[in-house]
């Protein structure tokens, strides 16, 4: 589910907002609007007399600026709003074809090439039904006739929308565009563009009055006599669709990587190190040089790509990344990073370390949207909601195939369990609100002293960040603290009674805390406020990401069974003591 940036909530048709065809927010957005045609329709007007001597096109660039606080767009009918996922993509591409089926499937594969690159596309769904969706496109894209853009850390490039004709009318479109903005926003992009054809008159005159202003506009020719070089003509600012030569034209050209089977033929020595039902570790080595490979399950190689930009961005503290296929059959290659398994003796140590260390990550990841962009987004606000519903699925919880907790610990105990949070709701709501105040950062969906590694030099280095989440820092803390409620006992949100034993382990949550606000993350009277919401609700953001494995794979490991029945446990040990509160 996509967060509300504002309130933490599931992108619904709630709170102020502004409805379908209400009076934008500027006054002027109508002659704005007209003002930005006179040139547009002067440039078509001259395009249609090249037209007869070449291949023209006009073009409307967009510029929307996302620093301001962006008001809601209510929908005329109740839809919900998500990031699509790899196996979304062939439904979303029969959508837009549906009586297409060889161009459908040929548009599937770009819209699984562009989520495994890290694109987002944006779904609304009435019913659990698709009826529409708008992509984001960050880093770069293709844009007229073929012409790379290339975008700043902080731009984002919106397009390839489409809304079911049955649909259309009822402000899905504008409440769709709305969301995406606000999602960049929150991860923080702080410009987006967009480009609509001239002869697009509709759309032309409906952005200014949903934000957007008219920043320039472009006109393509390449004439009939065979000069192959396009003819570029522009007025105003056309950034970041800039006038490249052919050379520029479609995908770069990169350096072309092993393939798994390569791999594999190289490294003859293998030792599985860990199987789970989403992917598997080993290690492999050719007698002179050792490397990791994960493989992970159908559907979860987009997962892969955050390790890539982590390693960049971080190296030394995050395994360096070799070679990553993100697709279908998504694998991840890494440098050995030459460090040992945590040991008993050094635990409280080394959890000092890692914490002081993963809150300085932390810091510096809140100012990198496109780390932020590439993690699942954590819904603070929908995490209860979805949690019941994981709870009462006799199979499902939607159509998209997500598994209920009868898949893990049977119908009895998942109904159990349900009657014993279902009187306790409130309670728990009230308690996790106040993460939604803490801006997203980075976090390591199974963060502990398991994915830490020692090197020889006292340095450290954190493995498997496939999976991460985007979302107020601390979800992951309680799982390396033993639980959520020693983790809220020893932060002091329980009580101020502790145990001299779990000294060492308080010192860690308190320069956890002190290096996050001197990070700039969030002031210290915030965090104080906000982090124990944050830490508690961990267990139940967790359960979310199980719920999305495959069924048949889930009911036959035992372990993840057990995981499952251990964060349960947490939240209801949790939701008690709120009640004895």
């Amino acid at each position: 589910m996509v967060p509300d940036p504002a309130s933490g909530t599931i992108m619904k048709p709630t709170g102020p907002t502004r409805s379908a065809g209400a009076p934008p927010d500027a006054p002027s957005a109508d002659a704005t609007a007209h003002a930005a045609l006179i040139p547009a329709r002067w440039f078509s007007r001259f395009g249609r007399w090249l037209s007869h001597v070449g291949d023209c096109r006009v073009w409307l660039m967009y510029r929307k600026d996302l620093g301001p606080e962006l008001l809601p767009y209510q929908a005329r009918i109740p839809i919900e709003i998500e990031i699509a996922e790899l196996d979304d993509a062939d439904r979303l591409a029969a959508l837009s074809l549906p009586h297409d089926p060889p161009q459908a499937e040929s548009r599937a594969r770009i819209f699984r090439d562009r989520i495994a690159a890290g694109s987002l596309c944006f779904v609304a769904r009435v019913d659990g039904a698709s009826v529409a969706y708008n992509w984001v496109r960050i880093g770069t894209a293709i844009g007229a006739h073929g012409v790379r853009m290339q975008f700043a850390d902080d731009e984002i490039y919106t397009t390839d929308a489409h809304t079911e004709r049955a649909w259309r009318g009822q402000g899905i479109h504008p409440a769709l565009n709305h969301a995406m903005l606000a999602h960049a926003r929150w991860l923080g992009f702080r410009t987006a563009y967009t480009l609509v054809r001239s002869d697009n008159i509709r759309s032309a005159v409906t952005m200014p009055r949903v934000g957007w202003q008219h920043a320039g506009t472009l006109l393509h020719f390449v004439p009939h006599w065979g000069k192959k070089r396009p003819i570029w003509l522009t007025r105003g600012c056309i950034h970041p669709m800039r006038a490249d030569p052919p050379e520029s034209r479609g995908e770069p050209s990169d350096a072309r990587q092993p393939g798994l089977s390569e791999i594999l033929e190289r490294f003859g020595q293998r030792e599985l190190i860990s199987a789970r039902s989403w992917s598997n570790t080993y290690r492999l080595s050719d007698g002179a040089e050792t490397v990791w490979l994960k493989i992970v399950a159908p559907g979860q190689g987009p997962t892969l790509r955050l390790p890539g930009l982590l390693a960049r961005e971080f190296s030394g503290q995050v395994a360096h990344v070799l070679a990553c296929d993100s697709g279908e059959q998504g694998w991840l290659l890494m440098r050995d990073h030459a460090g040992v398994s945590v040991t008993e003796a050094t635990q409280a140590q080394r959890r000092r370390q890692l914490t002081e260390g993963y809150a300085q990550l932390q810091a510096r990841a809140a100012r990198m949207p496109l780390l932020l962009a590439a993690a699942q987004p954590v819904d603070v606000m929908g995490a209860l909601p979805r949690l019941i519903r994981f709870l009462q699925a006799a199979e499902t919880v939607d159509p998209r195939g997500r598994v209920g907790a009868s898949c893990f610990i049977g119908a009895a105990q998942a109904q159990r369990v349900c009657d014993l949070l279902l009187p306790r709701a409130d309670l728990l709501q009230r308690f996790w609100a106040p993460a939604a105040e803490l801006p997203p950062t980075l976090n390591h969906a199974r963060l502990g002293l398991d994915n830490m590694a020692v090197r020889d030099d006292g340095s450290w280095v954190m493995t498997s960040w496939d999976g991460a989440l985007t979302g107020p820092a601390g979800v992951s803390m309680s799982r390396v603290f033993g639980g959520t409620v020693r983790s809220l006992r020893l932060i002091g949100a329980c009580d101020s009674h502790r145990d001299p034993a779990d000294t060492q382990d308080a010192e860690s949550l308190r320069l956890y805390r002190h290096n996050l606000a001197a990070g700039g993350y969030a002031t210290e009277a915030l965090l104080r406020r906000a982090l124990p919401a944050a830490i508690a609700l961990g267990p139940a953001i967790r359960l979310e990401s199980l719920a999305c494995r495959p069924t048949d794979d889930l009911q036959q490991v035992d372990s993840v069974r057990r995981l499952v029945g251990e964060l349960l446990a947490q939240i209801v040990e949790l939701a008690d003591w709120l009640a004895q509160r």
